[in-house]
């Protein structure tokens, strides 16, 4: 049986950390052995494991730590048994996908045919779940990754659609199915990249860490404004640009008119100190701008305006996109006006010029081919 056998870096109190992320070898109860330190050899059991950036896996137990020299290994003899399995002639093992959505929600997924319960998630069995091979490279090309498979109960279209699932952080094991305490390979851990919805199932690309190594730092000139509306650089206070409203009508899954509220007599913007051209009632004064729900089936999910009128005295939206689940006669949302983030719109509609931050009158790269003339 083959062993994990991994340094140790720091004692925070009653302690040990081990760099890199490994919480999953060290469920609550598990036993290891401390080895070659100066005064903490022995075996320990874990009371909890965490991790965090500035220490990696910091194992908290249950025994005190007597000795405060940092040095030794930590050896977790249970860990190597899946290593066994794969050297089997009859393979035993599963994939485990863990996801971990950004509100906190955890689902699991296994490619085995029954239900596997692992270090307290359940990993449901869906059929026609299909993970892609994995392809990965100790250099800094990103390592990719695919899954596959079909809408259920656990992971429905509209979630996705919702974008409850963006930016969600996933987990890849390997198990052996039959010893479920033999410990997990980990084969990949990330973020979901872009989600391909289809009819009857989706595909979501994998987005390792190293993906992050490919960010650009740093800004480059651009005409337009690199600031976002209602952001520190920006400056403009979005409460003072946030009007209410509620549906009236309803033409399809983006589409609606609704009443706007005017508390006061006015409508909020009106009210700002850049009020001077205020002019909401005008056609697509709040195109590009974010319409949240506070109520109905869509309560907290966002969507952009694409376009606005008003006839009548009711005001027509249409949505970028279908919202995922139905509008209501009767839903109450909130919605600021757009900005397209050029130098005019910021002088017109917002007066907000002080704090535009683009580079308008910077040439482009087509004037680099200018050449004088006589005349």
């Amino acid at each position: 049986m083959r062993c994990s056998v991994m340094p140790i870096t720091s004692l925070p109190a009653n302690s040990f950390a081990i760099a890199g992320n490994h919480v999953d070898y060290f469920p609550v109860d598990q036993e290891f052995k401390v080895l070659r330190s100066t005064g903490n050899d022995g075996t320990y059991t874990v009371f909890l494991a965490a991790y965090s950036d500035a220490l990696g896996t910091v194992i908290s137990v249950n025994e005190a730590v007597p000795d405060a020299t940092v040095d030794g290994y930590i050896l977790l003899e249970g860990a190597g048994k899946i290593f066994t399995a794969l050297e089997q002639t009859t393979l035993s093992v599963a994939t485990l996908v863990r996801i971990t959505r950004t509100d906190g929600t955890i689902s699991g997924y296994t490619d085995h045919d029954i239900d596997i319960v692992w270090n307290g998630t359940t990993f449901r069995a869906l059929g026609g779940y299909v993970p892609s091979a994995i392809s990965t490279s100790a250099g800094l090309n990103v390592d990719n990754l695919a899954i596959e498979g079909p809408f259920t109960v656990y992971l429905a279209k509209a979630d996705l659609i919702a974008g409850l699932y963006d930016y969600s952080t996933i987990d890849v094991y390997l198990i052996d199915f039959s010893d479920l305490t033999g410990g997990v390979l980990v084969l990949q851990s990330g973020k979901i990249g872009e989600i391909t919805v289809k009819d009857y199932g989706f595909s979501a690309q994998f987005r390792s860490k190293v993906d992050l190594l490919q960010m650009q730092i740093g800004e480059v000139t651009s005409p337009t404004c690199k600031a976002a509306l209602g952001d520190s650089r920006c400056g403009i206070t979005l409460s003072e640009w946030t009007e209410t409203g509620t549906v009236l009508t309803v033409a399809s899954d983006k589409g609606f008119t609704a009443a706007m509220d005017k508390p006061g007599g006015h409508y909020v913007a009106k009210n700002n100190s850049h009020a001077e051209d205020v002019d909401v009632e005008g056609a697509d004064w709040f195109a590009y701008g974010r319409l949240t729900w506070t109520d109905g089936n869509n309560n907290g999910l966002k969507m952009e305006v694409a376009t606005d009128v008003v006839l009548a005295g009711e005001f027509g939206f249409t949505l970028f996109l279908d919202m995922p689940y139905d509008i209501g006669i009767g839903d109450t949302f909130s919605v600021y006006p757009g900005c397209p983030r050029i130098l005019s719109t910021c002088i017109s509609k917002f007066d907000n010029v002080v704090n535009f931050r683009g580079e308008p009158h910077v040439p482009g790269e087509t004037k680099a081919g200018d050449y004088g003339y006589v005349t």
